[in-house]
């Protein structure tokens, strides 16, 4: 960001929309993409049965940082998604119609 002072001042991007994904403004604004009890999923380890979450947790992370790095404010701004992003739309769309969620 630069700012602008003055009445006709602001902030301005420093970089160009296309080039800022939504990763990046939720990393910066809120940090990792994605904790399970604030915990960093690297050595997270359940006992007995749930021992496979970690790795459930990890491909939750995995296909949430496919959709948010894909996508840039550009992408926004001109309502053009990226591929993935209709695809995982369409399975959602697909699932509320299936479960009735």
């Amino acid at each position: 960001m630069h700012s602008v002072r003055g009445p006709r001042g602001g902030y301005l991007l420093a970089t160009a929309p296309a080039e800022i994904s939504l990763a990046d403004v939720i990393r910066v604004v809120d940090g990792p993409l994605a904790k399970v009890r604030d915990l960093s999923l690297t050595g997270l380890e359940y006992p007995g049965a749930a021992a496979g979450l970690p790795d459930v947790w990890r491909a939750v992370r995995t296909s949430l940082r496919q959709v948010l790095e894909a996508t840039t404010l550009a992408d926004l701004a001109q309502s053009t998604l990226p591929q993935v992003v209709g695809e995982r739309a369409e399975e959602y769309i697909a699932d509320v119609r299936h479960y009735g969620m």
